[in-house]
């Protein structure tokens, strides 16, 4: 399913690029590099931005192995360190902007990417506290997550100001890269296409923010799975910045011009779906109702997840959501954390999902040849589902905790293999909702502003 997303993506974006390119007028000198600067005395060309070689001999390989593997035998001079990685860093993104075509193979960019990630970035687990790992080892496999980003920051920053979009999109996947394991110290690459671009950049540039708001979610993951007081993956206001510029972004996707969308071959409309799906995720990874609870009038994010979900005309989204942007928008939902003395209404929130799943097993029911991903879509929500029973913020949540059986049996028997021609009962879930509606009404119930 994700494959399938990214391919969709790619399409779109490449798609695009071709109509902007037939678009744009006849250009005599279109091979020739631009000098238009970006940044101070940086002009935009492939050769003024062509980064220098840097070599990785057998006698870097092996500190850096026992740097990888936090070797707790193996010390290296704090210097020595520092050049090392800043040569495996050069190394890398060399290989993203240098003349042989590397970075539009896909075989070869897959085995360079490959090789990164197995040889150079730390597993996961090893960043991560664990009976398994000695203390000292964790500790000095963080320091070496910490240190090989901060060497890759300046060099990919560096590939970013490329004029070739193919170049800077693989220098926000190999970020990603380290986004994925947890390493935060790579925020400021992920960042850039989220501030430096207008929100309604090129296709070219939409692709690196795609990478980026990926990136982030892993990162959000990371900081709400983290157990250890003593790792820090993002300064918090980070967390927030990064999830309200991603919110924004959000918001300007779902409400695109009419007349441009409707233009669209399904193919395109579909990436671009997959596009805002990523958006849906990476916030419901933060698992915050509010993204910043001192500023309550923006950045509420149950509400983006409620109006998706419901597809609400009143939105008027354009172009309209999938039905898999429905089932993550009700993922989401499920996915945030309530407080006690916040104004973020569960008992609502739940009562509008437990809706939406009824209507979801209806259409299953009237689908007797299978033409949705059934099984997937209510397998995510049956996870959500059974996380949310045994997390300890819906242990004093009487309402959720009453409807959450009702929902997790219908998706539990749309997960496995049956007769299409039997439908799920869902009777018992349509009788609690009518019955038993929650008693405030709103999403948000927000205290009375003080004379």
């Amino acid at each position: 399913m994700r494959h399938k997303s990214a391919c969709a993506i790619l399409m779109l974006v490449a798609a695009l690029v071709m109509a902007q390119e037939k678009s744009a007028p006849e250009n005599p000198d279109k091979d020739k590099p631009t000098d238009k600067p970006v940044a101070p005395g940086i002009a935009l060309t492939a050769e003024s931005l062509r980064l220098d070689e840097g070599k990785l001999l057998p006698a870097h390989r092996i500190p850096l192995a026992r740097l990888r593997n936090g070797d707790v035998e193996f010390s290296m001079d704090e210097q020595e360190r520092r050049k090392l990685l800043e040569q495996v860093a050069r190394f890398y993104a060399y290989r993203l902007t240098h003349e042989n075509p590397m970075y539009t193979t896909p075989n070869a960019l897959r085995e360079h990417m490959d090789q990164l990630a197995k040889t150079v970035l730390p597993f996961a687990r090893a960043l991560e506290l664990s009976e398994d790992i000695p203390p000292e080892q964790t500790r000095r496999v963080r320091q070496y997550a910490s240190e090989l980003a901060r060497a890759f920051v300046p060099a990919l920053l560096r590939v970013l100001q490329d004029p070739r979009p193919i170049v800077r999109i693989n220098a926000m996947r190999m970020a990603y890269l380290f986004a994925e394991r947890g390493i935060g110290e790579i925020y400021p690459v992920l960042l850039y296409p989220l501030e430096k671009y207008p929100i309604d950049a090129s296709a070219a540039h939409q692709s690196e923010r795609y990478w980026a708001i990926r990136g982030f979610g892993e990162l959000f993951h990371a900081v709400a799975s983290n157990r250890d007081p003593k790792r820090i993956i993002l300064p918090p206001e980070i967390v927030t910045r990064a999830a309200t510029l991603i919110e924004r972004w959000l918001t300007w996707a779902y409400h695109l011009d009419p007349a441009l969308t409707k233009t669209w071959p399904p193919e395109e409309q579909a990436g671009w779906q997959s596009f805002r799906r990523a958006g849906l995720r990476a916030l419901a990874h933060l698992r915050r109702p509010l993204l910043d609870p001192a500023n309550p009038k923006t950045g509420r994010v149950a509400e983006i997840f409620l109006q998706v979900m419901k597809a609400d005309p009143a939105a008027k989204f354009s172009p309209q959501p999938s039905l898999a942007e429905q089932v993550e928008a009700a993922a989401g939902l499920l996915a945030l954390l309530p407080d006690a003395k916040g104004p973020y209404q569960s008992d609502y929130a739940f009562h509008e999902v437990g809706r939406f799943v009824a209507e979801l097993i209806t259409q299953a029911n009237a689908d007797t040849e299978g033409r949705q991903p059934w099984q997937f879509y209510a397998a995510l929500l049956r996870a959500r589902l059974l996380e949310v029973q045994s997390h300890p913020a819906y242990a004093k949540q009487p309402y959720v905790q009453k409807l959450l059986p009702l929902m997790i049996k219908p998706l539990d028997e749309l997960t496995r293999a049956r007769d299409l021609s039997k439908p799920i009962d869902i009777n018992p879930l349509l009788k609690f909702l009518d019955n038993q509606p929650p008693k405030v009404t709103e999403l948000y119930v927000f205290a009375p502003a003080q004379p």
